[in-house]
């Protein structure tokens, strides 16, 4: 019912009167007809009677003004009458329910009804009109609506207004509507022209029909380029680059000219593929056609040859551009970005400025992308707080440009920022960009997020997660991951439940899919990431193999996890599925695997140190996954050579980790601290030292982690017999530890507890304590450092004062317990020994090998084997170690009988003994002065078990034959010795000269004991008393 005409009803009332005439046709007078029409409006109670609708009026000008801004507000209460009206009178529309009725020719019609009706008339129907309004205005369903009300009056369509319906679907990417009109066009006549055909494939291409543009493109043959270019388009915007290059190769057999555009798109396709060969092909012949020097082709060049690999070839287009404004820069800066020449881009942008190129929105936040990755990589690669600081005054720079341009308030320009700030470590400066956006997007909320997981605070991350919910922003993909991100780095704190950070990350996944996200590859991955962190890995395995589709970082994803977990039998498994099935790995998953080859590497060598068929297990697989990468091409990729390095070092094997390291074209400061631990870790100490020299040669900034490995070995080089190795390693350690606080790092914990066991180890406890207590709030880690130094000085009354103040504010641990039991040996007290079991049983320590093994150690010390027995025999399944503690455990009582037994039932359990099992014999037989049973051991040990005597052994023998007086024999055992004899070997000789009065033996004893340490006290006194002795 038309507004303003509610409650009424319009009835039409005709009373006709006629009276007809039979004259004459050619003579008789005929009676005019006459009709007369009364039409009466109800409104109320009042009633209006019309003789002639021309004549007399019954609306109001206003109220007919009402009815025509109905019949155009909502056209499908109104029926058209003009095709089907007989004669003026008949209204021209009439509503369908109230019938009221409206002419073109009244007085009343307002003048703007003509216009919006073109041209009136049967020929030009309303719906006509609203077809073309409504597709103006992009309401393709009211326009589709019109349509069929048109077929229904009768009317045919016209070829115009199907192509304006058409670019109306485009225009709305519907490409439903797209096929209804197609089908519409074929039911209406099947001949089609040239521009419908055309418009029709442009629009299916458009609205991502494809297979609907090609089944069409097959069945007609257009010539056109604007069709071609629009197929070849929507094929690279829809991912079939192969089909984009199918139809360019059709087109040329068509002998259809191309244009700039369409090589624009083709070169887009090779650049999705990584198709160099046929990038260049086309390079060719766009320089043959004359297309390849416009700046668009130019730029698509350079984008082509960026994402295939080839920088070089980018800066060469580049330069040849003599102007094209900001496009080029842009696409060189991208180019740089991708190939991570960071370094270069900034470069880039300086250039930029200085030849007066105005950057834009796209410079910005690419300049912003290289200033966060170069910062991220400072933060975790080089950790030198100077390059940081430097880029971070590149960052704040660029924001000072981007003001100048008054640019800052565009929102991605902002979030770059936030993303810059939060990753060169500036958390404080995200957040002031942060807040100056008064009416935020997801955008900024995302970048904030981000900022806070990259500093490691996965908590203010969450809260951030929390308040974007409040506002009602619709988080994205990559906020999810972000938000599990945080909750792994919660996880990753000491101080982390992992169970409330995993209902967390279950509870943003189960989020995820509530928003539409349901089985998204890139939340999969990171969940699998997750539970692998919460040491959950059956869940890990339940997403992953619940996946799907799994890409190549989904396998990566789950490698990862086994590695962290150790489980490297089940991390080749997965990479012999992952080839199997056609996956080819890449850098990433060499790395991992390489890292499994390392953790198989140190297994081997903590089971079975003393058998050399242990490590080329490992070194075998090592080097078989070394080949394969060569042979994948990645034989020049930083990252896994420096994890090469690292597997060789813990395989033992350092001429093949020097072997790569030498071939590694450009190493950074991971290689080379790579190169030192491999070092560390096969005692090679001095090499070490030697080799961090060379990196500062090299002007190679040392980093947190270069320190750390420099100061283990002056700890492992003071571990040295020798007064003189301590002396140098003390020496050394004090030469970096100046460069440490020229370097800026004055309060990292984890060098200064370094510090604290290489000056401890060196004997320098005074140095030790006093860095110890220069430091602010002391950690478990630092407080262990000093422990442990105290002990290894016998500073014993030192150590159980710290242990008693660290047992009061910090929750010991394994190591703790170590050092203090190796306190309680020295000491000799059995109730701290009983005091510290307790402690370690109720910290559910009790299953640790190494701690239970020096339990058992501290309680022979004490004399109380019986302790020590009770201990070994709560192991379910004792190994070497435990029983060698066993057997030494009796050494302080100097009960040979029961070592003898424990030796013997250690071989019945099929434990072989090792060099270890047989020191602790020799020991027994020393204290016992047994001599015999020295011997008898010490020849078994090469005759039975093929073990090699080490200068221990020797040392022993010397000491147990020397107390017997037997000097002879102890002559035969020194020339026996295959290497030189330390220190401790030649004062026991030297105690057994003066025991016994062999005076010559003690002369040639001291000279060997001066050649190893000159100025050594004891052996001078010694010596001395000998002397004095057989004078006597």
């Amino acid at each position: 019912m038309p507004i303003g005409l509610e409650g009424s009803g319009v009835v039409f009332l005709a009373q006709q009167s006629q009276n007809f005439c039979t004259d004459s046709v050619h003579h008789h007078h005929h009676r005019r007809c006459r009709r007369h029409f009364w039409l009466v409006l109800f409104h109320g109670h009042r009633c209006i009677g019309l003789r002639r609708q021309h004549r007399m009026q019954a609306r109001t000008q206003q109220e007919e003004e009402l009815l025509w801004e109905d019949l155009f507000s909502n056209p499908s209460d109104w029926q058209d009458c003009r095709r089907r009206k007989r004669t003026s009178l008949h209204p021209d529309f009439r509503h369908k329910g109230s019938k009221a009725p409206l002419w073109l020719n009244s007085m009343f019609k307002p003048h703007w009804v003509d216009p919006r009706l073109a041209v009136p008339g049967p020929e030009n129907p309303l719906e006509e009109v609203l077809i073309r309004e409504h597709c103006v205005k992009e309401e393709i369903d009211l326009a589709m609506d019109a349509l069929c009300r048109m077929d229904h009056n009768g009317f045919t369509p016209s070829d115009a207004l199907y192509i304006t319906i058409l670019k109306a679907c485009s225009k709305c990417n519907s490409l439903l509507h797209a096929i209804t009109i197609h089908a519409h066009v074929i039911r209406q006549s099947t001949d089609l022209s040239e521009l419908l055909k055309e418009t029709l494939i442009i629009t299916f291409a458009k609205c991502g029909g494809l297979v609907h543009a090609y089944n069409l493109l097959e069945k007609v043959s257009l010539d056109t380029v604007n069709t071609w270019e629009a197929v070849i388009d929507a094929s690279v915007k829809h991912g079939r680059d192969i089909d984009a290059l199918n139809a360019f190769y059709r087109m040329q057999m068509l002998n259809v000219a191309p244009n700039p555009h369409i090589y624009a798109s083709l070169l887009k396709a090779c650049s999705n593929l990584g198709n160099l060969e046929e990038g260049r092909w086309l390079h060719t012949d766009g320089e043959i056609k004359g297309f390849a020097s416009g700046p668009l082709n130019a730029v698509a060049l350079m984008d082509m040859y960026s994402k295939c690999g080839n920088i070089l070839d980018v800066e060469n287009i580049f330069l040849k551009l003599l102007q094209g404004g900001v496009s080029p820069w842009n696409a060189m800066l991208s180019a740089y970005v991708q190939q991570e020449c960071w370094e270069k881009a900034i470069l880039a942008y300086r250039q930029m400025q200085e030849e007066g190129v105005t950057a834009d929105m796209l410079t910005y936040t690419t300049v912003l992308r290289a200033c966060s990755l170069l910062g991220e990589e400072e933060t975790f690669s080089l950790e030198r707080q100077s390059n940081n600081g430097f880029i971070l005054d590149i960052g704040r720079g660029l924001h000072s440009d981007i003001q100048q341009n008054r640019l800052l308030d565009d929102v991605l320009i902002g979030s770059a920022l936030i993303m810059m700030y939060g990753k060169c470590g500036s958390i404080l400066e995200a957040i002031n960009v942060f807040e100056k956006y008064p009416e935020l997007d997801d955008a900024p909320w995302s970048a904030l997020i981000s900022a806070y997981v990259q500093q490691g605070d996965g908590a203010k991350a969450l809260v951030a997660y929390t308040k974007l919910h409040e506002c009602g922003y619709i988080p994205d993909v990559h906020m999810f991951v972000n938000c599990m991100k945080a909750c792994i780095n919660i996880i990753e704190k000491e101080d982390a439940i992992p169970g409330l950070s995993l209902e967390i990350g279950e509870a943003l996944y189960e989020d995820s899919l509530c928003r539409g996200f349901a089985v998204n590859m890139l939340i999969s991955n990171t969940l699998v990431n997750m539970y692998g962190k919460c040491g959950n890995i059956m869940m890990a395995e339940k997403v992953f193999v619940g996946l799907p589709q799994r890409d190549l970082v989904s396998w990566n994803a789950m490698l990862s996890v086994y590695v962290q977990h150790g489980e490297v039998f089940n991390a080749f498994f997965l990479y012999m599925q992952m080839i199997s099935e056609g996956i080819a790995a890449n850098a990433v998953s060499f790395v991992l695997i390489l890292q499994a080859c390392g953790i198989l590497a140190e297994h081997e060598n903590l089971a079975c140190r003393q058998l050399e068929q242990s490590r080329p297990v490992s070194i075998q697989i090592g080097h078989a996954f070394h080949a394969v990468a060569l042979k994948e091409g990645h034989g020049l990729n930083v990252h896994l050579c420096n994890s090469l390095i690292t597997m060789y070092g813990k395989c033992g094997n350092l001429a093949a980790a020097e072997a790569v390291f030498d071939s590694t074209l450009a190493v950074d400061v991971v290689s080379w601290n790579a190169m030192l631990s491999s070092y560390v870790e096969n005692h090679e100490a001095g090499r070490a030292l030697q080799f961090y020299s060379k990196m500062v040669s090299h002007m190679e900034y040392p980093n947190k982690l270069t320190y750390v490995i420099a100061l283990q070995a002056c700890i492992a080089l003071a571990d040295q017999e020798g007064q003189s190795s301590k002396a140098h390693a003390l020496d050394i350690g004090h030469a970096l530890y100046t460069d440490i606080l020229l370097e800026g790092f004055f309060s990292d914990k984890v060098i200064y507890s370094t510090l604290v066991s290489m000056y401890g180890m060196g004997g320098a406890v005074d140095d030790a304590e006093a860095i110890f207590n220069k430091l602010g709030p002391k950690d478990l880690i630092l407080c262990n450092a000093m422990l442990s130094s105290y002990s290894e000085q016998g500073h014993d009354e030192r150590a159980l004062h710290l242990l008693n103040e660290m047992e009061k504010d910090i929750l010991v641990d394994e190591v703790t317990f170590v050092c203090a039991l190796q306190v309680c040996s020295r000491v000799g007290s059995i109730h701290m020994c009983r005091h510290l079991y307790f402690k370690i049983i109720s910290a559910g320590l009790d299953l640790s090998s190494n701690l239970i093994n020096t339990l058992i150690h501290a309680f022979g010390h004490c004399a109380c084997s019986r302790d020590a027995e009770a201990v070994f025999f709560q192991r379910t399944e004792p190994y070497r170690v435990a029983w060698n503690a066993w057997i030494s455990s009796y050494a302080q009582e100097g009960d040979f009988g029961m070592s003898a037994i424990a030796f013997q039932n250690m071989q019945m359990a099929g434990i072989m003994p090792d060099a270890f099992t047989y020191l602790s014999l020799l020991y027994i037989c020393s204290h016992s002065g047994l001599v015999q049973n020295s011997l008898e051991a010490f020849e078994s040990m090469s005759k039975e078990f093929h073990l090699c005597p080490s200068i221990k052994h020797y040392a022993a023998m010397v000491d147990v034959l020397g107390r017997a007086g037997n000097l002879k024999k102890v002559e035969d055992i020194l020339s026996l010795v295959p290497t030189h004899a330390n220190l401790p070997l030649w004062l026991s000789l030297l105690g057994s000269c003066r025991t016994h009065g062999n005076l010559e033996l003690a002369k040639d004893a001291f000279k060997q004991a001066m050649d190893l340490q000159p100025t050594y006290a004891a052996a001078y006194v010694l010596i001395s008393n000998i002397c004095v002795l057989g004078k006597e």
